[in-house]
């Protein structure tokens, strides 16, 4: 049984999921973070338990999330009457006995055990498939979006015989609108109809192209079909001016018409789907976010202008700037205004960042998360803060040690969290106690997500988001289209040579 009393568009979801399953098997939840998809969940695997005769419901769901499962079923239920739940990693898929489950069960399967196709598990998930009546989620459903991948060809290859299937999750298209294919195929195979090349070629209309003449640009909206094409025109008539002008006239109108076509296409798409899937509201407030400047020390302006240098070198000898540079470079800037040669050796004892975030925090005593995109800054701000009481989580702990760190936080026995950005950008309770999270860095992926720890249901204040942003630097860039809703990593390595040296 559920305790806890469901908000009205939940109660929607679980009615619509339940009509949903005895009609077609499944549905997506697809309410912001924060916004109760676990208790939702829960209750319709609770319904589908008695009303549905399933037997068995595999939950594939993030190592890091999974203790959010179990806390929320210890918390929020009382399910230790009626129902089991148990959880398996890669190593324990071959003792895992089937047979074992005498009451209603909820088995929660890590995503990532799904990395390799390993016969163990895929004996397991056809014995559940033929020998229950079973039910499937995925929890952070956007994690197999890439229909590609090992994870999400072997997820949907091995769930096909499941006869209810929900995916969850906060952000279902994370990039384009290509991102759901693969969800969707989760739910039925072919959902959409065509295969994901094809898919990909009729619905993906992205920003692509750069072209450049006498300091002019141009940014042409094209379909992935279009792009080999353009590309090659434009490096091989780009300086004649009568190619120039027309390549222009091209541009012109192939933005328009695919302006007008990505419309109707994406209707089309969310025509499709919106029948199946379920909305949260949306936020009515928008919490307090600011940007703290940094003036970068000696040192650490010494080592940009050297990195700036050295890609101003390959610019000028004509080498193109590759996807391989551009990465190292990119990374390479990050880590400088963070106070890093690289990923382990600092600039200098006491980095800018690191002064103006102790500045800034200096006797306070209120709770906060401070985040950053790298594990070295994370560790030098907890050895650091030590004395003011704090912990730390990234991927390089043990689950054991991030859960315990996380429940410190939560029982105010420290002060700060400190944390890496991709760690706690999915599926983290408890964190809202804190009305306050600091960026060390400025994060080019999962901002919302990251952000949404604390501005969630249960936060009873106004939270606030404070971005270190170094002056002169590739943060002010990323920072500004962060805001302008650009996906950075995209934009940037789509540049031209020119303007990709320009944006440091």
């Amino acid at each position: 049984m559920i305790l806890k009393e469901l908000e009205p568009y939940q109660c929607t979801a679980v009615d619509g999921t339940m009509d949903l399953y005895r009609k077609i098997g499944f549905s997506a939840i697809l309410f912001l973070p924060g916004k109760g998809k676990t208790l939702t969940m829960l209750a319709i695997i609770e319904r589908s338990f008695k009303e549905l005769g399933v037997e068995v419901c595999i939950g594939i769901v993030p190592k890091s999330i999974i203790p959010t499962w179990k806390r929320e079923i210890e918390r929020s239920t009382d399910f230790g009457e009626s129902i089991d739940y148990v959880e398996i990693g890669a190593a324990g898929v071959a003792s895992f006995d089937i047979k074992k489950l005498v009451r209603k069960t909820i088995v929660f399967i890590r995503t990532e055990a799904f990395q390799t196709k390993g016969k163990a598990l895929s004996v397991l998930m056809t014995k559940f498939s033929f020998q229950r009546e079973c039910m499937c989620f995925i929890d952070e459903s956007s994690m197999i979006k890439n229909p590609k991948s090992n994870r999400s060809s072997f997820i949907r290859g091995s769930t096909r015989l499941i006869k209810y299937r929900t995916i969850l999750t906060g952000s279902p298209v994370t990039k384009n609108i290509s991102d759901l294919w693969a969800q969707f195929d989760f739910l039925k195979p072919r959902f959409f109809g065509v295969a994901f090349s094809t898919f990909d070629r009729m619905y993906n209309v992205k920003r692509s192209v750069r072209i450049n003449e006498e300091g002019a640009t141009r940014t042409v909206n094209q379909s992935m079909a279009d792009v080999a094409l353009l590309r090659k025109k434009a490096s091989t008539e780009l300086f004649k001016s009568d190619a120039w002008r027309k390549l222009t006239e091209e541009a012109v109108v192939l933005e328009k018409e695919l302006n007008d076509v990505a419309e109707l296409v994406r209707n089309e798409v969310y025509i499709k789907t919106n029948p199946l899937c379920f909305f949260s509201p949306k936020e009515s407030e928008v919490p307090s976010e600011e940007e703290l400047f940094v003036e970068m020390n000696k040192e650490e302006k010494e080592a940009y202008v050297s990195m700036k240098r050295d890609l101003f070198a390959i610019a000028q000898s004509g080498q193109v700037v590759n996807i391989s540079t551009r990465t190292g470079v990119f990374q390479k800037s990050r880590q400088i205004t963070g106070g890093f040669l690289d990923r382990e050796n600092q600039i200098c004892k006491v980095p800018s960042k690191l002064q103006t975030l102790l500045d800034f925090i200096d006797d306070s005593e209120e709770q906060a998360i401070i985040t950053s995109s790298y594990i070295a800054p994370c560790k030098l701000i907890y050895e650091t803060l030590s004395e003011k009481k704090c912990d730390m989580v990234h991927g390089e702990r043990s689950d054991r040690d991030n859960q315990q760190a996380i429940s410190r936080f939560v029982n105010k026995e420290v002060q700060y969290l400190v944390a890496s950005t991709s760690y706690i950008s999915k599926g983290i309770d408890g964190l809202q106690i804190s009305q306050l999270m600091i960026f060390y860095d400025v994060p080019t992926q999962d901002f919302d997500q990251v952000k949404r720890r604390i501005f969630r249901k249960g936060q009873t204040g106004n939270p606030r988001f404070i971005i270190l942003t170094s002056v002169n630097t590739i943060d002010e860039r990323c920072y500004s289209m962060l805001k302008s809703g650009e996906d950075i990593a995209s934009s940037i390595f789509n540049y031209s040579d020119e303007d990709f040296v320009n944006a440091f």
